[in-house]
C-alpha cells in the first residue's frame, strides 16, 4: 500500500511593504511596464499604484484581506475595474463576485463570437 507524504507549506501574511513590492509588480504587468518605472512620478501605474495602496492602507477592514497573493489579486481587479475599493467587507466580496462572474461572461462571449466567426469563415470555404 503507498503512503502519501505532503509537505506543508504556509504563506507568512504580507505586511504594508510586502503589499507595496506585489502591487507594484502587479502594476508592471498590467501597464507592461519594468518594475522599476511603476513608481515614477506622473505616470498611470503610478497614480493607479498610489490610489490601491492608500484605499488598502486607510481601511481598517480592508487591509486585514490583502494578506497573501490571491486575496491581494481580487482587491486589486475591484480597484481596477470600479477605481475605488468599498468600505466594508461584505460589499468588497460583493463587487468581487460581480466583477469575477463579468469577466467571466465577458470571456464566454468573446469564446462565443470567435466560434461564430470561424463558422462563417469555413461556409465562406466551402462556397
Amino acid at each position: 500500500m503507498l503512503q502519501w507524504e505532503f509537505t506543508r507549506g504556509d504563506i507568512q501574511p504580507f505586511d504594508e511593504n510586502d503589499r507595496r513590492q506585489f502591487l507594484r509588480n502587479w502594476m508592471a504587468l498590467l501597464f507592461k511596464v519594468p518594475r522599476e518605472q511603476v513608481l515614477a512620478e506622473t505616470t498611470e501605474g503610478r497614480r493607479e499604484f498610489d490610489s490601491l495602496s492608500r484605499s488598502i492602507e486607510s481601511n481598517d477592514r480592508i487591509r486585514p484581506l490583502a494578506v497573501n497573493p490571491l486575496l491581494l489579486t481580487v482587491i486589486a481587479i475591484v480597484h481596477w475595474n470600479r477605481k475605488r475599493l468599498p468600505e466594508q467587507r461584505v460589499d468588497l466580496y460583493d463587487e468581487c463576485v460581480d466583477v469575477l462572474l463579468g469577466q467571466r461572461k465577458e470571456a464566454e462571449r468573446v469564446q462565443a463570437s470567435r466560434r461564430i466567426g470561424s463558422l462563417d469563415e469555413q461556409q465562406e470555404e466551402r462556397q
